[in-house]
């Protein structure tokens, strides 16, 4: 986090991090993940993208994605698994928003070769 960002504001979001990570099996929205952290959606907004800089719920899917990379390459589960672990109750929209975060579908992601020791790092 920024400089600017090492006061009240980081208390914010690490809160609000710290619930997102809890949640991840859900479908969070920004109205819940608001009224959790005891500020407005505007507010919310704004302060991670000064802090992050990205809008909270676009932090939110990339740290789905990011436990469906580590999932995919990590376990025996298939897609539609990890859709349903996710919270998605569609594979195909799963596939969608993990192909328009990581530019490949999920099924193509498991079969490429990477290094175990460099998880992929999803990033707004």
């Amino acid at each position: 986090m920024e400089r600017r960002c090492r006061t009240a504001k980081s208390q914010y979001l690490n809160r609000v991090i710290t619930y997102m990570r809890d949640h991840l099996q859900e479908n969070l929205t920004l109205t819940r993940i608001a009224r959790e952290a005891g500020l407005s959606e505007s507010y919310l907004n704004a302060v991670f993208k000064e802090c992050v800089k990205c809008a909270p719920m676009d932090y939110y899917i990339n740290m789905k994605m990011e436990q469906a990379c580590y999932l995919l390459c990590n376990t025996d589960m298939h897609i539609y698994q990890v859709a349903q672990y996710l919270g998605y109750d569609n594979q195909y929209y799963f596939s969608r928003a993990f192909k328009k975060v990581l530019g490949v579908p999920p099924k193509k992601y498991k079969e490429m070769p990477r290094i175990p020791s460099a998880p992929m790092q999803v990033s707004c």
